[in-house]
């Protein structure tokens, strides 16, 4: 139970005592198993290398400091997460790109995802009729000449704009054609029908970047030159 490893008590931490030399597991990817439902207080806290990580459907709350100070470079949330608690990702000064899959009524706490390099976030593609409100200071102080892109469904900008935080990103309602979406699976290193990373193949962009929804049509995996996968597997729910 994930619940259980905050603070020093992580399995995968060697602590002596607070002023000594600590040190950890050289962990590079985590993946939460179904069925964990919280990520305790600063669990992943500095596991510098820790790369990538993958939630379950289930998980509810990251907690405070669950994965600050870790090297994280993209971040997809799951659909059914409720609260992401203070400085949950601070200092993950590798993170470019985050996703949601969902944000229902979703609660974010102070500073996040503050001293990360966010680039792109994405919205969900879902219907939306609610967006969190943001503390400010979430996604740290926001360069008003190079702020991060707020990605978004065709149709929804106008929930962003004039909201605190969300205001001071650059708002992008996209539009993907065909070709968009076969570059974009090449870019992610494939993923599998439900939207998840291949195994041996960690993506370079997160996975919600597709819509979801209702399938209307459907493109088979394609390899770095455009070819189809061996295996073959239909990505659906592309919005077309």
């Amino acid at each position: 139970d994930y619940t259980n490893y905050s603070g020093h008590t992580a399995q995968w931490k060697n602590w002596g005592t607070w002023s000594s030399q600590y040190t950890y597991v050289d962990v590079q990817k985590v993946v939460i198993g179904e069925g964990i439902t919280k990520v305790g207080n600063s669990a992943f806290f500095t596991c510098y290398n820790l790369s990538e990580v993958t939630f379950p459907s289930t998980l509810l709350t990251i907690s405070s400091g669950a994965f600050s100070w870790c090297g994280l470079t993209g971040v997809t949330l799951p659909a059914n997460l409720q609260e992401i608690e203070s400085e949950a990702f601070y200092r993950n000064q590798s993170l470019q790109s985050l996703a949601f899959t969902n944000m229902g009524e979703m609660i974010i706490g102070a500073g996040a995802f503050d001293m990360t390099a966010l680039t792109d976030i994405y919205a969900p593609w879902s219907e939306i009729s609610y967006v969190p409100t943001l503390p400010t200071g979430v996604f740290g102080t926001i360069d008003s000449e190079n702020p991060p892109v707020l990605h978004v469904k065709p149709g929804t900008g106008n929930f962003y704009t004039g909201k605190n935080v969300w205001k001071d990103l650059i708002i992008m309602e996209d539009n993907y054609n065909e070709d968009d979406l076969i570059q974009m699976m090449v870019d992610l290193a494939l993923l599998d029908h439900d939207g998840n990373p291949v195994s041996g193949g960690g993506p370079k962009a997160p996975a919600a970047v597709l819509p979801s929804g209702e399938c209307e049509y459907s493109v088979s995996f394609v390899d770095e030159n455009g070819n189809p996968a061996e295996d073959g597997f239909d990505l659906y729910g592309l919005g077309f």
